[in-house]
């Protein structure tokens, strides 16, 4: 991203995190252009079966629409950050998970 390193305070990103296939290389830049101390507050669809369906009955493929799932996002994130929330919203509707995490040491790379 064209920002210089620790540029933001806050991070805000809803429902991208999925549509990307490298998360070890979307979360490097979160941590490079976010401050120290700052947050990132990230929501993303949870992957479940009836979400998949009907992505399906659309003419959809949901692995292509959405490369990567929420246990994938969550556990690429907890290497490059502290979870310090959650929050889960029903699983029978697009269920969407938030996570509100700022840095932790591992952002020393680009210090």
């Amino acid at each position: 991203m064209p920002f210089e390193n620790n540029f933001f305070d806050t991070i805000i990103s809803i429902s991208t995190l999925e549509h990307i296939k490298d998360l070890t290389g979307a979360f490097k830049e979160i941590t490079r252009i976010l401050k120290p101390g700052g947050r990132a507050i990230l929501s993303f669809p949870a992957r479940n079966v009836i979400m998949d369906n009907f992505y399906r009955l659309c003419g959809y493929k949901p692995r292509e629409l959405h490369p990567s799932g929420h246990k994938d996002i969550l556990n690429t994130g907890k290497t490059f950050m502290n979870l310090t929330a959650m929050k889960k919203f029903p699983v029978f509707c697009r269920s969407v998970s938030v996570f509100i995490s700022p840095p932790n040491l591992k952002n020393e790379l680009y210090q």
